[in-house]
């Protein structure tokens, strides 16, 4: 495939027909995915799952008795908040079984979103349609995001803020808009906020806008 690509030619007018074509394939499948999988929420989703039912019915004595599982797992895990913010929010919006589809499909449309941003930013920094392309097979032909689609956490949807924020670093970089570095900065901190795992990406944005 590389090879090919080398001596191709491709063009813009290729490249949107293929990006659309294959981001809709990428969601159908996905869509599919989570229907078929109906998963249920396990490990630190039933606790966040719990938590949110609780909050929401105000019954949290779980959550406020020491000897509660709910009070130990978020004691031990504090930065667990801004998750279960997110999924108290779609519980409340979707209902306790509604959640269980909704968060999902929404998943989806995060990660295709994502990669249409991803395929932007790529061509911002390639400028090169070979590059894109190779860019857009390599994600769609990556099952392992789609299969991640199941969650009811806030995981997809800070990964998504993430790569959004990457664009906007781009563009600040490549043309010095002010408002791009805010919105990026925006897009990182509401990341760090829903999960922790995105701090490490704050480190290396931040790492590269000091090195810029």
């Amino acid at each position: 495939v590389c090879r090919a690509l080398r001596v191709a030619r491709v063009s813009d007018r290729l490249i949107r027909r293929l990006t659309g074509w294959l981001l809709a394939l990428t969601a159908i499948a996905g869509f599919l995915w989570i229907l078929l999988a109906k998963a249920q929420p396990a490990g630190e989703q039933q606790y966040l799952f719990d938590a949110a039912k609780a909050i929401i019915k105000d019954k949290t004595k779980d959550l406020v008795r020491e000897s509660g599982s709910l009070y130990f797992y978020f004691a031990t895990s504090p930065t667990q908040f801004g998750n279960l913010a997110y999924v108290e929010l779609l519980t409340r919006v979707f209902g306790a079984k509604g959640i269980l589809i909704a968060a999902p499909a929404l998943n989806v449309l995060l990660l295709v979103l994502s990669y249409a941003s991803l395929l932007k930013t790529t061509g911002r920094l390639f400028r090169d349609n070979r590059v894109t392309l190779l860019t857009l097979l390599l994600l769609c032909a990556s099952f392992q995001p789609l299969l991640l689609c199941t969650v009811i956490d806030a995981g997809v949807l800070a990964a998504s803020l993430i790569v959004w924020s990457v664009g906007r670093m781009v563009q600040y970089i490549q043309y010095g808009k002010k408002s791009n570095l805010v919105w990026g900065a925006l897009l990182t901190a509401l990341a760090a906020a829903f999960s922790p795992v995105s701090l490490a990406a704050v480190v290396a944005l931040a790492l590269l806008l000091g090195l810029h």
